[in-house]
């Protein structure tokens, strides 16, 4: 703006001075103001930074779930009762799954990774007991001991997880997993975090010892309480939301 002082002090001078000088704090206003983004990038942008932290979230709860089987699985108390997991193939497929989790670049990726070692765990769990060959069977169709009480119990860990998002005020659509292949997306999320500790093990002992379904619910419904599940939930749910919670301004 030194130019502005080359004038001389007449009217038309003046004049002059005043038009360069709005004109100079015109362009300097326009080159500070910020820049307008279009709302379709905006919206972009906002879709690219939830899917990233959904797969973090998605992440963490995979191994939150590891960290749950690898505890549960290898107490005395179901060892007392005839689990007899081998901790060395438990702990090796623990470890290969924790070491997927962390280079799955997609949802995809760790449903994958999820199937695969549920199909582990049930091989695990079978030859705990002695149950002999086992098939998981979709969509409820499976006739033997094992894979009923596998659907049945499957359901009381929904109702878990539902409870627990209900008490922290979370909408049952808020997936971070499942969101993509089914309604109520954060409910099957947050029961896998219990599904194979609990209610895995469960099944395959109930099914050797004949126990009735009302047995087997009530055997659930004792195990889930004396684990503190719903408590474990509500604690992964929140730690979740909170780490995540400190990356965003």
């Amino acid at each position: 703006m030194d130019h502005l002082f080359e004038l001389g002090s007449g009217s038309e001078d003046a004049s002059a001075r005043a038009l360069l000088f709005e004109d100079a704090v015109v362009r300097r206003d326009v080159d500070q103001r910020p820049a307008v983004v279009e709302p379709q990038v905006m919206r972009a942008r906002l879709l690219r930074e939830f899917d990233v932290a959904r797969l973090d979230a998605a992440r963490a709860f995979q191994l939150s779930r590891l960290a749950r089987i690898e505890a549960l699985w290898t107490q005395r108390a179901l060892a007392d009762v005839g689990f007899l997991v081998s901790e060395t193939e438990l702990g090796t497929a623990i470890r290969r799954h924790r070491e997927a989790i962390a280079g799955a670049a997609s949802a995809t990726d760790l449903l994958t990774l999820e199937a695969r070692l549920t199909k582990t765990l049930f091989r695990l769990a079978a030859r705990a007991v002695d149950y002999g060959d086992f098939t998981r069977a979709k969509r409820g169709g499976g006739t033997d001991p094992a894979n009923r009480f596998l659907d049945h119990g499957n359901y009381l860990a929904y109702g878990l997880a539902a409870t627990a998002t209900w008490v922290l005020g979370l909408p049952h659509g808020l997936a971070v997993l499942h969101g993509k292949t089914r309604r109520g997306g954060l409910v099957f999320d947050v029961a896998d975090l219990v599904k194979d500790a609990v209610i895995l093990p469960q099944a395959f002992l109930s099914a050797m010892r004949g126990d009735e379904e009302q047995e087997f619910r009530q055997a659930c419904i004792e195990r889930l309480a004396r684990t503190e599940s719903l408590d474990f939930m509500i604690d992964t749910l929140k730690v979740v939301a909170q780490d995540l919670g400190e990356g965003v301004e």
